[in-house]
């Protein structure tokens, strides 16, 4: 599973939430609450994708770069001006047949359904080009280390 999350002026946003209406018109983008779970912090509300090879994966990266907010600076044309996180979560599932068998001493023949679970979360850091040469003193690119 697959989510992609854009830090842009100390706000969350799914890259991966559709943004036209049904009629095509773009929509604005919707700003996320970070909540706090028993094991870690997520943003409520954001779209999780399932993905089951790596060109689906690679598919929904796009997508959500595509999505980035993006300018042009002295240094690059098209520059991040965001943070992104991508957190990828893999998880393993197996069945592992009960071998302690029954009390009257027979397999039981019961499969338990056993999973692992990983988490693994990227960091893409908005540029740090020279304020002076690149963003035009761009309030934007002021505040860009502050977000995380």
């Amino acid at each position: 599973r697959a989510t992609y999350l854009e830090v842009y002026k100390e706000n969350v946003y799914d890259l991966l939430a559709p943004h036209n209406a049904d009629d095509g018109r773009a929509t604005p983008r919707r700003i996320l609450k970070l909540r706090e779970g028993p094991v870690s912090v997520y943003a409520e509300g954001a779209v999780e994708e399932r993905v089951k090879s790596v060109a689906a994966l690679l598919k929904v990266v796009a997508r959500g770069s595509n999505a980035r907010s993006t300018a042009a600076t002295g240094m690059h044309e098209h520059s991040s001006r965001s943070h992104a996180v991508l957190v990828l979560t893999v998880e393993h599932r197996w069945h592992e047949d009960d071998d302690c068998g029954s009390s009257g001493g027979g397999s039981s023949g019961d499969a338990q359904h056993k999973s692992r679970i990983a988490r693994l979360t990227l960091v893409d850091l908005a540029g740090s080009e020279s304020m002076g040469r690149s963003h035009n003193g761009i309030a934007d690119g002021a505040g860009i280390s502050t977000n995380l």
